[in-house]
């Protein structure tokens, strides 16, 4: 079943699927839901796109249905695990092989089989990533008020830690430098921000260790291997018979620019992307590859993409 099939019949699995809560998680939810307040200037710029294009992406979907800009669970790994990766940001992690991938307002999140994203507003378990721009990473005054936070190292770089015992651990990160995929300079500081937060301490006992890990194996993608195995990216998916090498990287930088509205290498093919999965990469010689990748959008179409050491050469509709 297309990615798109599997939205529509989502969308009308919907009405039924969610029901409003008529209660909060309190102090836990309130401060997650801070990082999504300060994301309404792209939630505007997505929605806008979507309803341009005429595209059905629905937000607030359980279990493991898709949550905005979402891949489906995963379905394999090596030891029970699998690699997200985001070239853009610079960052790899690891997470366990049933978890699923999505994202909304520019956060990525990492939810436990049959949970929902933190937007739907449910009970759950989530792990969020965001970056936060022109904003130092041991600056938490605005954002979490008086909670204390503690000096930390994590993935050998500076960073802060809070465990406020109500179910939430944040780590901030100094990503100085790191990451600037909308920008020509990031002369300003850098933070990369993860959230672990369970709702009920039942889900904090089973799957708090498992958060834990998932930000304890954060590797910049510059001191990483490239990953092996299925691969998933921001808002598409590398399967394990596709070598993921610097080609593998090129392309997958050229389709997350697309989305995020940076600038790319060439001239895309017309049309929005809101997701794409990798589908076959064939050996022009022995320095360039071409890619065939099906995207998702406005309608589903397969492009072309050739990639050389110079980066994306060409990319077409298929």
């Amino acid at each position: 079943m297309s990615i798109e099939n599997e939205i529509k019949e989502a969308l009308m699995r919907h009405a039924e699927d969610v029901e409003p809560r008529t209660e909060s998680w309190g102090e836990v939810e309130g401060k997650v839901r801070s990082v999504h307040q300060r994301r309404i200037a792209t939630t505007v710029f997505l929605v806008a796109l979507i309803a341009a294009a005429g595209v059905m992406v629905p937000r607030l979907l359980p279990s493991g249905a898709r949550d905005g800009l979402v891949n489906p669970a995963t379905t394999g790994g090596t030891d029970g695990v699998a690699t997200f990766r985001n070239e853009l940001q610079g960052y790899q992690v690891t997470i366990p092989d049933d978890w699923h991938v999505g994202g909304f307002e520019g956060s990525v999140e990492f939810n436990p089989p049959g949970l929902p994203g933190l937007t739907v507003g449910e009970d759950t378990f989530a792990v969020e990533s965001f970056l936060f721009y022109d904003e130092a990473y041991d600056d938490t005054s605005e954002m979490f008020g008086d909670v204390s936070f503690e000096p930390a190292t994590l993935a050998g770089l500076n960073a802060v830690r809070s465990e406020d015992g109500v179910r939430r651990i944040v780590y901030r990160l100094d990503w100085s430098g790191r990451s600037c995929p909308t920008q020509t300079s990031c002369p300003g500081p850098q933070t990369l921000q993860f959230i672990v937060v369970g709702s009920t301490d039942d889900l904090w006992s089973r799957y708090a260790e498992m958060g834990r890990d998932i930000v304890g194996s954060l590797t910049p993608t510059g001191d990483a291997d490239f990953p092996t195995g299925d691969v998933y990216t921001p808002r598409g998916f590398v399967p394990a018979g596709i070598v993921y090498d610097e080609l593998t990287a090129s392309l997958i930088r050229f389709m997350e620019a697309r989305i995020e509205g940076a600038p790319t290498q060439v001239e895309p093919p017309a049309g929005i992307v809101v997701a794409y999965e990798v589908l076959e990469r064939n050996e022009v010689d022995a320095n360039s590859v071409q890619f065939e990748v099906r995207v998702e959008g406005d309608g589903t179409r397969t492009e072309t993409v050739g990639v050389g050491p110079d980066g994306v050469r060409f990319a077409n509709e298929s």
